[in-house]
């Protein structure tokens, strides 16, 4: 399997130090609660663009988790594509 692109770890840094980064949120129930690495291996591991990433991201996350994990990650995504 090719090595993903830089951005690929630009972006996985920026979600979970995000994760890591709040005393209310944890990266380990998001990881095994919304099948994060899931996400990683598949979806993730073939977008071919930092934008394409970051939405696909948003399309499967923002929407099905609860708010406090939406406003970080939201903030995650607007700190990676800046």
């Amino acid at each position: 399997m090719p090595r993903p692109p830089k951005f690929f770890f630009d972006f996985k840094r920026s979600v979970e130090s995000m994760l890591r980064g709040s005393r209310r949120l944890s990266l380990r129930h998001f990881t095994d609660e919304f099948d994060y690495d899931e996400f990683l291996e598949g979806e993730g591991s073939v977008c071919a663009t930092p934008r394409s990433l970051a939405l696909t991201f948003a399309i499967r996350f923002l929407s099905t988790v609860p708010p406090e994990y939406a406003e970080a990650l939201s903030v995650a995504l607007v700190s990676y594509l800046s």
